[in-house]
């Protein structure tokens, strides 16, 4: 499809939420018997660097198709079928393990300071009073011991791993969320995944199976601390940030990981 074709779609289309979607950059397009996603970017450079990583990845099959882009406008293949949900994770895991692993494949090429952003998480936490300086120390001190024990690489990883950032189409899954797609430390999306939807152990090992048919994974009990303190952190502080209600069970896990690792 070719740019011209697309803003033809942009006028003539009927633009609506796309369900289950974030309602500020993502909406259903529907242009005569067809649907399709309009996802619309920061700006285009944003659109532009997103629409790179995912022709990296369109091999592997589980990202929509990119149709074509027009400024920081992107059109993508509408996935039929039905967002998946927790109940879906027994049957799923081994799939969102390959698609982690897939990611982690990619070089990260974005300047990415992964120590500054979770010192700000900390001074946002002690400004906000939830934790006092000491505890502040703790954390810190925690964070660079478990560091420099794992020594994690900086890489694109799925950030998001949540039932509903993925689609379930006759048996496969899609990701669908292209700016879940971010430059952390490897493996903070399988945190989230452990901490949110796979929190069975045979749930686990399927989705550890999945990710090591595509990529070796080594997830001591070292490195699993220090994704779910980084996990904890930044949770915690962007939604202190946004002034939205804590995840109580989050602050419960980050006191019961420092009090079982610092002596």
């Amino acid at each position: 499809m070719k740019p011209k074709n697309m803003l033809k779609l942009l006028n003539e289309g009927i633009i609506s939420n796309l369900e289950g979607g974030d309602t500020k950059h993502t909406f259903l397009l529907r242009h005569q018997n067809n649907k399709y996603v309009l996802r619309i970017f920061k700006n285009k450079a944003t659109a532009s660097y997103y629409i790179t990583i995912c022709k990296k990845l369109l091999k592997y099959n589980f990202l929509p198709y990119i149709y074509c882009q027009h400024g920081k406008k992107v059109l993508f293949e509408y996935i039929e079928g039905r967002d998946c949900n927790k109940q879906d994770a027994s049957s799923v895991a081994a799939q969102v393990g390959r698609i982690c692993a897939w990611i982690n494949k990619l070089k990260n090429t974005s300047p990415y300071d992964a120590d500054k952003r979770f010192f700000s998480y900390i001074t946002t936490l002690k400004i906000k009073k939830l934790v006092d300086i000491e505890k502040a120390s703790d954390i810190k001190k925690l964070y660079l011991s478990l560091k420099k024990k794992v020594r994690p690489k900086i890489t694109l990883d799925a950030n998001d791993v949540y039932p509903e950032n993925f689609r379930l189409r006759n048996g496969k899954v899609y990701l669908v969320d292209i700016e879940a797609i971010k430059p952390l430390f490897m493996g903070h999306g399988i945190a989230k995944s452990f901490i949110r939807w796979f929190k069975t152990p045979k749930q686990r090992e399927k989705f550890k199976e999945g990710y090591r048919s595509v990529s070796s994974l080594q997830l001591t009990n070292d490195y699993l601390q220090f994704l779910y303190l980084n996990f904890f952190i930044r949770s915690i502080a962007l939604k202190l940030r946004l002034h939205t209600p804590l995840n109580l069970p989050d602050v419960f896990r980050l006191n019961r990981l420092l009090e079982g690792t610092i002596k």
